[in-house]
């Protein structure tokens, strides 16, 4: 399967994403997307069928799994992502487009959209998927991001932390609902992405040869939070 990344995920407590916070900058550069504090806010909101599948799957251990959701950064809804991601083991796969906010909102309301004609492909196959599989809104994923890149295999290294759950789904494109973090104070989430390599200064630098990596979901947390 083509343009398949490999995903490592690894729980760290506030000493260690301190250090290797400022490894990373002597390792790679920082993502172009970030502000003055070298960070940007992701807010998602997860999709799941009538049935949980996708959180069961995810739970059991099965793949491939899916997972549907939709993305905005730093509070700006003027750009929003509607994404799938592919799970297969330690390899994904994430296809997007972009939508409006009205779009946003039909999703999460309805669970469907019309498919016009002057929808992309990738677009009418995300929305196609939505119609055919009876999606709703199962919760809004919060935090903070902080990331750096390598053109050299192209490498993402991110540090997640403040990470919260939200039940209010539909005030998803708002700012003003409870938030509930699913972690105990100072833990973050450490993700590294590559395609076909990582450069061994980065695996090294990093300590990812000896590094015990997890199959932490923010999806799956989030959901176990408010069962």
């Amino acid at each position: 399967m083509n343009n398949l990344r490999n995903e490592y995920k690894y729980m760290i407590d506030s000493a260690q994403m301190q250090h290797l916070k400022i490894t990373a900058q002597g390792l790679l550069d920082r993502d172009a997307h970030c502000d003055e504090s070298g960070s940007y806010v992701v807010r998602s909101v997860y999709f799941d069928d009538v049935s949980d599948n996708f959180l069961y799957e995810k739970i059991e251990g099965i793949t491939p799994r899916y997972k549907y959701r939709i993305r905005y950064y730093n509070q700006e809804t003027s750009l929003i992502k509607l994404e799938k991601k592919l799970k297969l083991g330690n390899k994904t796969l994430k296809t997007a487009c972009s939508i409006s906010q009205e779009e946003c909102v039909s999703l999460i309301e309805k669970g469907r959209l019309d498919i016009i004609s002057d929808m992309d492909d990738v677009k009418q196959m995300l929305i196609n998927d939505f119609n055919h599989l009876n999606l709703v809104p199962k919760v809004i994923v919060t935090y903070k991001r902080y990331p750096f890149v390598c053109k050299i295999g192209n490498v993402r290294l991110t540090f997640d932390e403040e990470i919260s759950s939200a039940a209010d789904i539909n005030r998803f494109l708002s700012h003003d609902y409870v938030q509930r973090p699913i972690l105990e104070y100072g833990i973050s989430i450490m993700e590294i992405k590559w395609d076909e390599f990582i450069p061994s200064h980065i695996l090294i630098g990093l300590g990812l040869k000896n590094a015990v990596w997890t199959e932490y979901s923010k999806y799956a947390m989030c959901r176990l939070f408010h069962l």
